[in-house]
């Protein structure tokens, strides 16, 4: 039996949302240390690498990632990073605090075996306008970690925030269109070096 097969039961005792919370404190709790790091790696980490991809002008060692949304305040993304995704985007990052939607925003589709979720930018942190405080921290402690660069989308017209991620070191690298938007608009790809 899986540990999933175990976990599962005690999964669904809780709201979709608890689990949500529940499973990014223990990514943020066993990525936090060098003993929780080698754990998660050794039990969950993929056995092969590869294939590896190359895509707007960078090698990711594997096609699989973990997209935005998931890791809204960034807390987890050490743990992530020992499971062995390609890529990890953490976020949504938005310079003040904004509301989330209202509950319940995270529905499971059992027969599916999915997951949808609604959040819109719903971390304590964004609701309490500490959105920069937090992204100066995490990008500090990524530079820390070895992470070579970070990279962002930012909407063209979101003038207040292309100036914000100015002032924390991030530079524009190119502009593709941002189709989670309505209407449709460009989005400027903005990256901070961490090294050299």
């Amino acid at each position: 039996m899986d540990l999933y097969s175990l976990l599962r039961p005690l999964i669904y005792k809780l709201t979709p949302e608890q689990a949500h919370n529940l499973t990014i404190a223990m990514l943020r709790l066993g990525g936090g240390i060098a003993p929780g790091r080698w754990v998660i790696q050794a039990m969950f980490r993929a056995r092969q690498n590869g294939p590896a991809v190359k895509a707007f002008g960078l090698t990711f060692p594997n096609p699989l990632g973990m997209a935005a949304g998931y890791d809204k305040d960034g807390f987890g993304w050490r743990g992530l990073a020992g499971l062995g995704f390609g890529h990890i985007e953490v976020g949504t990052v938005t310079p003040l605090g904004q509301p989330g939607n209202p509950l319940p925003r995270c529905f499971r589709l059992v027969p599916d075996e999915a997951v949808i979720v609604n959040f819109a930018i719903a971390p304590e942190f964004w609701q309490q306008g500490l959105g920069a405080q937090l992204l100066e921290h995490t990008l500090n402690i990524m530079q820390e970690s070895g992470i070579s660069a970070v990279y962002l989308d930012v909407r063209r017209s979101n003038l207040a925030a292309l100036v914000l991620y100015a002032k924390y070191g991030f530079r524009t690298l190119g502009v593709r269109k941002n189709y989670y938007s309505e209407p449709v608009e460009d989005a400027l790809v903005m990256v901070r070096h961490t090294h050299g």
